[in-house]
C-alpha cells in the first residue's frame, strides 16, 4: 500500500497513460518513460525485473545504456509520482524488489483495477444498483486501452483482455437496465452496439428481448432472422442455444419473456452507451447523440412457420441496421459475375428460365452476390421469394419450400389466383403445422407437380426469382422440388439463383450433384479478390489515406478472402489501429487470430480425418507426401487421398504437390491448435517416418529438435549426419 503519499494518487491507463494527484496531472515524461508505469500497472503489484523491462522497451536492440536508462526513468517518474520523498529515501509508490521494480499503490489508484472490481462488484447487486456499479465503471474509460501502447508486443495480450470486460460491461448494463423495466428506449442503444460487434450473440439475444418486451414482436422475429443469417454468412453456423431458446420462447409468447417488475425505479444516472473516441458509429444506428437516421424500414412477418421480409427504400439502401457484408458498401472485383447474373436475369425475363448455381468455399461472397442478383431482379419488376437452408431446419419436409412460397400462399387474394388447377396438389405442404415433423406429402409426385404448378402460375403474373440461400442445408423435399423445377424451368420466366457451398460433405450430395449438372444450370464461382480490390475495401473500411504497405498486408495476411478480409478489418477497426506503414506489422498478429477461428471452424465441421491429415501435414512441413502423412495420420492411403482432395476443394490446401497449406497463416493456425504434448509426440513419429523413407538427414533433424532427447542410436547418427551436411 502506498500509505499516505499514495492515497491521493489516481493512475490511468484506460485511454492513453497518464497520473494525476489532487485532480492536477503529472507531468509522467516521454513515451518510453511512461511505459515503464504502464508495465508495472500490468504487473498488479508483482515484481518486474529490469531485464525484462530493458528488453519491453528496446526490444532485441537495446543500447548498451539499456540499464542505465532505465534507472533513469524509474527516479524521474519517482520525483513526480511522490513528489514528497527525498532524494535517498526508499521509493512507496514504486518500489525496488530484488533486481526490479513494483508499484504499491491501493486498487482504487488505478483506473483499469477499479473497472475490473466494479464489473465483479456489480454481479452481487440487484438490477438497479448494478446498473449505477456499471455506469460508474464505464465511465473510467477515455479511449481504447493503453491506446499509445497498442501496437506494442507486451501490451496486446492486456489490451484485448481489458477490451473484452469493457464489451462484456456494456451488455451487462444493457441487462441490468432491461430489469429495471426499461425496454422501448434500449432499443436504438443496442441496435447501435449490434452494428459495433454483430457476432457477439448476446447483444442479439438483448436486442430481440428488448423489442418483444416493447410490443414488437415482429420485430424481434425479424432481429432472430437477421441474426441467424449473418451468423451463416460470416462464420457458417447457427445461433447458439441461448438465441435458440429465445427464438422457441418469442414464437410460444413464452410468459417468462414478461418484463419484470422491479422492487424500485432507477434514481443514479444511468448514461447512454458509446463507442470508444475514435470508433465511429456503424452508419445508419443510432448515437447517444441523437436519434437514428430515418432508415424507412418495413418489416412484415407470416407467423411462426413463415418467412419475414424486409423492405427498404433505394434511397435508405445506404444505412443498412447491420454492418455491410463486405467491409463497405462498395461490390469490387465482381464484374463477370454480376455481368452473369444480369444476362440470366435479362433470359428469364424473356421467357428462358434457369438455374444459377453461385458455388464457391465459406467466406467467398456468395451471399452478397445472391443480394446482388434479389436487387437487380426487384428493380426490374421480378417478383423475388426467398429462403435459406439451415442444418437446423433440414428435418423438416419442404421447410425451404415454404420460406419460398408462403408470402404468395398467406395472400387470400392472390392465393385464390395461383393455388387453383394443378397447384391445389401442392395445397398440404402448406398446411403443416408449426413445429410438426416432415410432411408425409414429402416423397410425393403430386407434391412436386402441385408446386411446380405454383410457381408457373406466379411467373404468369410476372418474371419470378427464387433466391436460395446456403442450398447444401436445404431439406430433401426442398431439393427434390428444385430439381423438379429446373428439368421443367425451359420457356417459363423464371429464374433460380441459388449459393452452394463447396468443400464440405453434405448429406444430400446426389440431388445436389442433380442440380449443378442439369444442363439449364449456370455455374458462377467467385474468386479471391484482387490486390486493388482488397485495397478499395481497405480505405473505404479505414480510410481514403490508407498507406500502400498497411493495404499490402491486409491482402498477404488475408490472400483476398472476402471473409478474413472482412473479419480483420472489423478488427483492425475495434482495436483502433492506424493504417499507416508503421502499423503494417499489427496487421499479421490480428490477422493469423481472425484467420485461425475460421479454419479451426471450418476444420469442425469436417470429418474427424480431414483434421487428423490437416494436423499430420502442419507436422511434416514442406514436401509431404500423401505416403508420410498417411502414416503420420494413422490412414490408409486411399483414404488420405480423399481427404486431401476434399481440403483443397476447401481451400485448406493448395491443390497441388507437395502437400501445402494455401496460405501461411492457415499452416500456422492448424499447427498451433495442437496441444504442444502431442505436437512433440507428433514430431517424433514424423522423424521416425521420414528417416524410414530416407528421407535427408536434415530433414529428419528438423522434427528430432523439436522432441525430448531420447539419446537413440538412430537418433545421435541423424544429427551427426545433419550437422556435417551444415558444416559443408
Amino acid at each position: 500500500m502506498a500509505g499516505d503519499n499514495g492515497s491521493a494518487l489516481r493512475i490511468s491507463v484506460l485511454g492513453e497513460v497518464s497520473a494525476a494527484r489532487d485532480g492536477q496531472p503529472l507531468d509522467l515524461g516521454g513515451r518510453r518513460q511512461r511505459s515503464v508505469l504502464a508495465l508495472l500497472v500490468l504487473a498488479r503489484g508483482d515484481a518486474v525485473a529490469a531485464d525484462r523491462l530493458v528488453h519491453d522497451l528496446w526490444g532485441e536492440e537495446a543500447p548498451p545504456t539499456a540499464t542505465g536508462a532505465l534507472q533513469a526513468f524509474v527516479s524521474h517518474l519517482r520525483r513526480h509520482l511522490e513528489p514528497g520523498r527525498t532524494a535517498r529515501s526508499r521509493g512507496t509508490v514504486i518500489v525496488s524488489v530484488g533486481p526490479g521494480y513494483a508499484l504499491r499503490v491501493p486498487d482504487d489508484a488505478v483506473d483499469a483495477w477499479r473497472f475490473e472490481a466494479d464489473l465483479q462488484r456489480a454481479a452481487a447487486h440487484d438490477p438497479v444498483d448494478a446498473a449505477a456499479i456499471l455506469t460508474d465503471a464505464l465511465d473510467l474509460w477515455r479511449g481504447p486501452a493503453l491506446a499509445e501502447y497498442a501496437d506494442q508486443r507486451w501490451a496486446q495480450a492486456e489490451v484485448g483482455r481489458l477490451s473484452e470486460l469493457r464489451e462484456v460491461a456494456r451488455e451487462q448494463l444493457l441487462a441490468a437496465r432491461l430489469a429495471c423495466g426499461q425496454s422501448a428506449v434500449l432499443v436504438p442503444e443496442i441496435e447501435r452496439l449490434v452494428g459495433e460487434q454483430p457476432l457477439r450473440e448476446e447483444r442479439w439475444r438483448l436486442l430481440v428481448l428488448a423489442l418483444y418486451r416493447a410490443n414488437r414482436q415482429a420485430d424481434a422475429l425479424a432481429a432472430l432472422r437477421r441474426a441467424r443469417e449473418l451468423l451463416a454468412d460470416e462464420l457458417g453456423v447457427d445461433p447458439g442455444p441461448a438465441l435458440r431458446e429465445l427464438e422457441a420462447e418469442v414464437l410460444a409468447q413464452s410468459p417468462t419473456l414478461a418484463p419484470p417488475t422491479p422492487a424500485r425505479l432507477p434514481t443514479a444516472r444511468v448514461a447512454p452507451i458509446e463507442a470508444l473516441p475514435g470508433q465511429p458509429a456503424a452508419p445508419g444506428l443510432p448515437t447517444a447523440s441523437g436519434p437514428p437516421a430515418a432508415t424507412g424500414l418495413v418489416v412484415s412477418g407470416l407467423g411462426a412457420s413463415g418467412p419475414l421480409v424486409a423492405s427498404v427504400p433505394r434511397a435508405a439502401s445506404a444505412a443498412p441496421l447491420v454492418a455491410p457484408t463486405d467491409g463497405g458498401d462498395a461490390l469490387v472485383d465482381r464484374g463477370p459475375e454480376m455481368a452473369e447474373l444480369r444476362a440470366c436475369v435479362a433470359d428469364a425475363q424473356a421467357g428462358q428460365g434457369r438455374l444459377v448455381l453461385v458455388e464457391g468455399p465459406a467466406g467467398i461472397g456468395k451471399s452478397r452476390l445472391l443480394a446482388e442478383a434479389r436487387r437487380l431482379a426487384a428493380a426490374d419488376g421480378v417478383r423475388v421469394l426467398t429462403a435459406r437452408g439451415s442444418q437446423l431446419e433440414k428435418e423438416y419436409g419442404f421447410g425451404a419450400v415454404r420460406q419460398l412460397f408462403e408470402p404468395a400462399v398467406a395472400d387470400p387474394v392472390l392465393a385464390g389466383h395461383v393455388m387453383t388447377g394443378a397447384a391445389a396438389s401442392a395445397a398440404p405442404v402448406f398446411d403443416v403445422a408449426a413445429g410438426a415433423g416432415p410432411s408425409r406429402s414429402d416423397n410425393t409426385l403430386a407434391a412436386l407437380h402441385g408446386l411446380y404448378w405454383l410457381a408457373a402460375n406466379l411467373s404468369a403474373r410476372e418474371p419470378l426469382l427464387l433466391a436460395v440461400d446456403d442450398v447444401q442445408w436445404c431439406d430433401s423435399g426442398s431439393l427434390r422440388f428444385l430439381a423438379y423445377l429446373v428439368r421443367r424451368v425451359e420457356g417459363l420466366p423464371i429464374i433460380v439463383v441459388a449459393t452452394l457451398r463447396t468443400g464440405e460433405e453434405h448429406a444430400d450430395a446426389p440431388l445436389l450433384a442433380e442440380l449443378a449438372h442439369d444442363p439449364a444450370t449456370v455455374a458462377v464461382r467467385p474468386g479471391p479478390l484482387s490486390a486493388a480490390g482488397v485495397a478499395d475495401l481497405v480505405r473505404a473500411r479505414l480510410g481514403a489515406d490508407a498507406d500502400q504497405s498497411f493495404v499490402a498486408a491486409c491482402f498477404r495476411t488475408t490472400s483476398g478472402n472476402p471473409l478474413l478480409l472482412r473479419q480483420l478489418l472489423r478488427a483492425l477497426q475495434a482495436e483502433s489501429v492506424r493504417p499507416d506503414s508503421s502499423h503494417a506489422h499489427v496487421v499479421t498478429a490480428i490477422g493469423s487470430r481472425a484467420v485461425s477461428s475460421l479454419i479451426l471452424m471450418r476444420l469442425g465441421r469436417m470429418p474427424q480425418a480431414a483434421t487428423a491429415v490437416a494436423r499430420a501435414i502442419a507436422v511434416v512441413g514442406g514436401g509431404a507426401t500423401v505416403l508420410a502423412v498417411a502414416a503420420l495420420a494413422g490412414l490408409d492411403e486411399e483414404r488420405t487421398a480423399a481427404v486431401v482432395a476434399t481440403l483443397a476443394k476447401a481451400e485448406v490446401l493448395r491443390d497441388e504437390y507437395p502437400l501445402g497449406f494455401v496460405h501461411p497463416l492457415v499452416a500456422d493456425a492448424v499447427y498451433r491448435d495442437l496441444p504442444p504434448g502431442q505436437r512433440q509426440l507428433q514430431h517424433e513419429r514424423a522423424a521416425k517416418i521420414l528417416h524410414a523413407g530416407h528421407a535427408p538427414a536434415e530433414r529428419v533433424a528438423a522434427h528430432l529438435l523439436q522432441v525430448p532427447q531420447r539419446g537413440d542410436a538412430w537418433v545421435v547418427a541423424v544429427l551427426r549426419a545433419a550437422a556435417a551436411t551444415a558444416a559443408d
